[in-house]
């Protein structure tokens, strides 16, 4: 048996062994605490163990399937329904020494981080040390002319227009120092006037992080340990540090050709920026949740600006507040986040509609949390089951077989291939609609190893706003990011209007085994000109 089998056979014996492992997290009774509760002889209580008993085994099938198709080495979830909390560890948080997981285990946060950077700045804000409408050249100097009318707000909501850092020119093994990645950051050239679109940016965050660290006078870390997570009894959240001897720690893997390997080494001082480098448990998560809903650490009114969609210039919402996805399923309101990055994936589902808040971590950089999330919320309450798209009927065979054509060049890193730009111009002036369900398939079982983490509104199976769709392609795998890296948008069903962010293609050429192309060289330009919105 080869080494990659022994591996995964490990890691299903784990699953069989180490199947849950529940919490009552401080105060807040779990599942089987709140059922014992009810009177024991009454059916009413018997119909109610045996209702949450099926749930679970339920829940536990579909995390478990999504594990093995997924090959994930370990995974956490934390349930909070109507205030009762249910945590479970799946598979190891170490396959090396056959740790399993459990609420303490430490994982790693991603861009989940982003939510904490947002509440540190307005702390400040409360403070009256930063302000929203502060510019940029307040904080720093040396920035570009350009960065003028840059403001905090514009950072906190991805409206900058300051490009993503995780570029391929970015060297992941040097230890950058804040000004020499606020210098590497003033070097690339805006995307966009600032307010006038969105577009995710980690540099943003890292530069919300700086800026905490100039207004205050500490390191953004040492503010959230003081003023967030003590107060909250969050103990083991903190600050990534490989060095440090941290317990309970997971390991974070990628998977390679199929074979679980370890992750990438990053330089330590990139492990330390404020777009997304925490250490966490689920146990950590889980207070963390229930502060939000009782809005602890902050004022009322800034939990409200937190939680309300960035208006653009134009006058139109764009469903992200400050560190939250502001989104909506079944109807319902949604407020998420997902996070990548050194191996490690996750995911913080709050569906308010249904006072269900779901949270997944696993160890694996190409895994597919909010897929588990998703899963489980269905599960809870089938109004959040993610609807399944219906394609519109293909009544241009011909402009979908060039199309699809065009897509497999893109996907091979060919932007210019067999005059993509070219039969993509032709594409696009020929129909609108017509893009829906051209790459529908790409999310196959095989795929989701690697694939990118997606949002809730950037799966490629779930429509956005109900009228537009978006395919996926891998990202680097070091990139942190919490969204998909991909991008490409693929179709209108009600606005009729195509848009697009960013695409991330895979290149033989790059260490990485991938590259990033902007749509601003391919098809970006093409889509403007067809009246594409966000563009």
């Amino acid at each position: 048996m080869g080494n990659g089998m022994r591996l995964w056979s490990a890691c299903l014996v784990a699953l069989a062994l180490f199947p849950a492992t529940s919490l009552a997290a401080r105060g807040v009774a779990d599942e089987d605490s709140r059922t014992d509760q009810v009177h024991a002889g009454s059916g009413q209580a018997r119909d109610q163990v045996a209702s949450s008993t099926v749930r679970m085994l339920e829940i536990d099938r579909e995390v478990r399937a999504e594990m093995a198709r997924q090959k994930i080495p370990g995974v956490a979830v934390g349930i909070v329904d109507h205030g009762v909390v249910t945590t479970r560890g799946y598979g190891f948080a170490n396959v090396e020494h056959n740790v399993p997981v459990t609420a303490d285990t430490i994982f790693q946060s991603g861009s989940v981080g982003k939510m904490f950077t947002a509440t540190a700045v307005m702390l400040l804000v409360e403070d009256g040390k930063i302000a929203l409408a502060d510019p940029l050249t307040k904080y720093f100097p040396a920035a570009p002319a350009s960065w003028e009318k840059i403001t905090v707000r514009h950072l906190l909501t991805h409206t900058s227009g300051i490009p993503d850092y995780t570029t391929d020119t970015f060297d992941y093994r040097k230890d950058y120092t804040e000004g020499e990645l606020a210098t590497f950051a003033f070097a690339m050239p805006l995307e966009f006037a600032a307010g006038s679109r969105w577009n995710y940016s980690n540099t943003g965050y890292a530069l919300l992080g700086f800026i905490v660290h100039k207004a205050s006078g500490q390191f953004y870390g040492d503010l959230l340990a003081k003023r967030v997570f003590q107060p909250l009894g969050m103990t083991t959240a903190r600050i990534i540090n490989e060095a440090d001897i941290v317990p309970n720690r997971a390991a974070g893997y990628q998977l390679v050709d199929g074979q679980l390997k370890n992750q990438d080494w990053v330089a330590p001082k990139l492990n330390t920026t404020a777009d997304g480098s925490l250490y966490f448990s689920m146990r950590d998560l889980i207070l963390w949740e229930a502060a939000v809903k009782r809005r602890a650490a902050l004022k009322p009114e800034s939990w409200e600006q937190i939680l309300t969609p960035v208006q653009l210039n134009s006058g139109k919402r764009y469903p992200y507040g400050f560190g939250w996805f502001i989104d909506e399923r079944g109807g319902l309101p949604l407020h998420q986040h997902g996070g990548s990055w050194q191996g490690f994936k996750a995911q913080l589902s709050r569906f308010l509609g249904s006072d269900l808040s779901i949270i997944v971590l696993a160890n694996l950089a190409q895994a597919d949390p909010a897929r588990i999330a998703d899963g489980i919320a269905r599960i809870v309450d089938p109004r959040l089951a993610v609807r399944t798209p219906t394609a519109i009927p293909d009544a241009e065979p011909l402009v979908a077989a060039k199309l699809r054509q065009t897509l497999d060049a893109l996907r091979a890193g060919n932007a210019h291939a067999s005059g993509s730009r070219v039969r993509a111009r032709w594409l696009l002036s020929r129909s609108r609609g017509v893009l829906q369900g051209a790459v529908g398939q790409t999310r196959s079982a095989d795929e989701v190893g690697t694939a990118g983490t997606p949002r809730g509104r950037r799966r490629p199976d779930v429509p956005v706003r109900d009228h537009v769709r978006r395919t996926r392609v891998p990202r680097a795998a070091g990139a942190r990011t919490g969204r998909p890296r991909v991008a490409v948008l693929i179709a209108c069903r009600k606005v009729g209007a195509p848009e697009a962010r960013r695409v991330r293609l895979p290149s033989g050429s790059d260490k990485r085994g991938r590259r990033e192309l902007s749509t601003l060289n391919s098809l970006r330009p093409l889509l403007r000109e067809q009246g594409g919105r966000g563009v």
